[in-house]
């Protein structure tokens, strides 16, 4: 099979152009359907606006029968009624400069336009038709300054100018018109609305002349109710509502009530009717000529009362008024207080809601801060919060200056600065050893110590076995207890008690050692001892001859001995002279 590329690109060819083509139709079909719903949105958004406008704003002058704007039925069909404003507005084709404008307007005892709020300018966008021309309006200022409504002067506060702004390219333009503009796209006026400019006020143009309505006498009042509109104008419905703080009691429920007691108690003349029996309707509605037509009636409204307001531990409450806006205030009790704010008070208010708002949490607890420490003693826990009471106790062989071994300090609320606390003393003095008082001496008693120290033990005795303690011991021992005392007390001897013993018919008394004895027979010892030292001081002369001669003895003695073991004589010593007398 041969392959032929001119037909290979004969097929490419028209393969291309079909598909360009319907590329094209399928973008031109895309744009011509935005292009077609671009136009609906914009017939769509002028039909909304112009059947709100119409439907909410729009009284079709001249159609109307009632009198509101004039008695003269022919002169009351050319004015328009807006039951929005109150107020009846005419369209005047008469070109006029501004000064001359006011002045015709007041001869049919009206004024030129002023137009303070929204609904009133929507009502004439709708009055205005298709009247594309400029027409006065009662706008007016300084050179230089904004613009002002009427004689009064009052501030324009509802803006409408071209550009959302008052215009000032023109400062020597100090009078104001309104005119049909509309809002270009792609040179097609898809909104059309009345718009403010400022005016050479020797300029003439059409103008608009306003006067009110008649309308209903003063609006019903109700303590605490607010109407809504504020204005008595005819077929004007005027609704209630209450006060912000305020609400509706449910008086069909006090009615109930009511009847319920009267049930119970027939003859209790204390038992008043309410004067409301059901639910008001709190509605009226301003019927022409300007007359309130209603079927219910109009009841004061309540102020709002909060729920109980919560409570919180350590705090009292400073009042108990509960109506919304009040407040109350929570107080700290004595020793307490809020720590994050560093206060004793706080307030919570009393919200539109019912609830309590910024209800504080709980007070925190006062510290008194750490106590000064007392030496050679401990605390039984290391507290500082109001209230606390901490125990010092001295340690085993101390005591306080004043005796005791414990003391106690509080911590208590403190009347200069009560958001600190105090102790109810400032510091405690140290602990000093222990010491038991003096020892005394009963009579007929000793005692082996002089000592105080904590812990000593002493030893008592009586002077003589003629004395004895009350048990009959020969001993007692006393100590120094860790309360500073002597325990048991300091015992003290007594006499023992004569013993009678009988021999026959005889009384024969118990021996009994002389009283004396002892120091007579330490006397005697030492004169005896005295005795023999005199004996031989005077007998040392002949004692010392008599051991020179017992020397010269054994010392010839000893010669001889020698002489006979040598069998030789020996030449004996004569007798000194001072030994032959003895």
């Amino acid at each position: 099979m041969s392959w032929d590329i001119s037909e290979w690109l004969n097929s490419f060819r028209l393969f291309w152009s079909v598909f360009l083509f319907f590329w094209a139709l399928g973008i031109s079909v895309i744009v011509l359907t935005v292009v077609i719903m671009k136009w609906i949105l914009v017939v769509v958004a002028v039909l909304v606006v112009v059947v709100i406008t119409e439907s909410k704003y729009f009284t079709a002058p001249f159609k109307r029968t009632e009198l509101i704007c004039d008695d003269d039925q022919a002169k009351n069909a050319e004015w328009a009624y807006s039951n929005r404003s109150g107020n009846c507005y005419r369209l005047f084709h008469e070109e006029k400069n501004f000064e001359d404008a006011k002045a015709a307007c007041k001869t049919i005892m009206g004024s030129l336009a002023e137009i303070k709020h929204e609904e009133e300018q929507l009502f004439l966008d709708v009055v205005l038709k298709n009247d594309w021309v400029d027409h006065w309006v009662y706008g007016t200022r300084v050179v230089g300054q904004n613009y002002t409504w009427g004689e009064t002067k009052d501030t324009v506060t509802y803006y409408n100018f071209l550009g959302n702004k008052q215009p000032d390219e023109r400062p020597k333009e100090t009078c104001l018109v309104m005119t049909k503009n509309y809002v270009p796209a792609n040179n097609i006026a898809y909104a059309i609305f009345a718009k403010w400019n400022s005016a050479d006020c020797n300029a003439k143009n059409y103008y608009i002349c306003q006067k009110t309505a008649k309308r209903c006498p003063d609006l019903p009042k109700a303590e605490h109710t607010v109407p809504k509109p504020p204005f008595p104008y005819i077929e004007l419905t005027v609704k209630y509502s209450c006060a912000p703080g305020y609400e509706l009691p449910d008086y069909a429920a006090r009615y109930r009530d009511w009847q319920a007691k009267i049930a119970a108690s027939p003859n209790d003349s204390s038992l008043v009717e309410p004067t409301i029996k059901t639910n008001p309707t709190m509605e009226y509605l301003c019927e022409f000529p300007g007359k309130w037509a209603t079927g219910g009636s109009i009841a004061p409204c309540e102020p709002i009362s909060c729920v109980e307001p919560p409570k919180r531990p350590h705090t009292t409450l400073n009042s108990t008024n509960r109506v919304y806006p009040s407040y109350i205030g929570y107080k700290c009790d004595n020793g307490y207080f809020y720590e994050e704010y560093n206060t004793t008070v706080m307030t919570a208010w009393c919200g539109p809601d019912k609830q309590w708002i910024d209800v504080p949490k709980e007070c925190d607890t006062v510290e008194c801060g750490e106590f000064p420490i007392v030496f050679n003693a401990s605390a039984n826990a290391k507290l500082n919060h109001f209230k606390d009471t901490v125990v010092w106790q001295c340690n085993q062989g101390f005591m306080f200056p004043d005796g005791s071994v414990r003391q106690w300090v509080g911590c208590r609320e403190n009347y200069v600065n009560n958001l600190i606390g105090r102790w109810n003393v400032s510091k405690l003095d140290d602990c000093e050893r222990l010491s038991c008082p003096p020892l005394s001496s009963p009579a007929f008693t000793k005692r082996d110590s002089n000592d105080t120290a904590y812990a000593t033990i002493v030893t008592y005795s009586c002077v003589s076995k003629d004395y004895e303690f009350p048990d009959g011991e020969p001993i007692q021992l006393i100590k120094c207890s860790e309360e500073a005392q002597w325990k048991p007390k300091v015992p003290v001897c007594t006499k023992k008690p004569s013993k009678l013993e009988t021999k026959g018919k005889k009384y024969v008394p118990e021996p009994k050692e002389a009283t004396a004895a002892e120091s007579i027979g330490y006397s005697a010892l030492i004169f005896v001892i005295i005795f023999l030292i005199l004996i031989f001081l005077l007998d040392l002369t002949t004692i010392w001859k008599d051991i020179r001669m017992l020397k010269y003895n054994c010392r010839h003695f000893m010669k001889r001995v020698n002489s006979n073991k040598t069998s030789k004589r020996a030449d004996l010593q004569p007798i000194p002279k001072d030994l032959k007398d003895q």
